[in-house]
């Protein structure tokens, strides 16, 4: 497994600072927030593309990338700290939560 591109590592970062509650220190612009549409369980495909992991639909994430994967996948920070991939028709903008 390769290394993380930096723009991603940066925005990672921006999203924990941003969902951590300190915005006292945050100057740079605020991510827009998603949820997963619809409701109940569903899989969805940790980073290393060979482990799903249950998530709940209807939780709030953030976008890191989109068309992150070959398969056009994007690649989302969930508020239970997991970095998934998953299809971009899957999350809809909340905007500012």
């Amino acid at each position: 497994m390769g290394s993380i591109p930096k723009h991603i590592t940066e925005r990672l970062k921006r999203i924990v600072e941003q969902t951590s509650g300190k915005t006292e220190d945050f100057v740079q612009e605020l991510i827009p927030a998603y949820v997963i549409k619809g409701n109940g369980p569903m899989y969805c495909l940790l980073t290393d593309n060979r482990t799903f992991v249950k998530v709940e639909r209807g939780i709030t994430v953030y976008v890191v990338e989109e068309n992150y994967s070959s398969d056009g996948k994007t690649l989302i920070y969930s508020i239970n700290g997991d970095i998934l991939l998953i299809e971009d028709e899957q999350i809809e903008l909340i905007g500012f939560d």
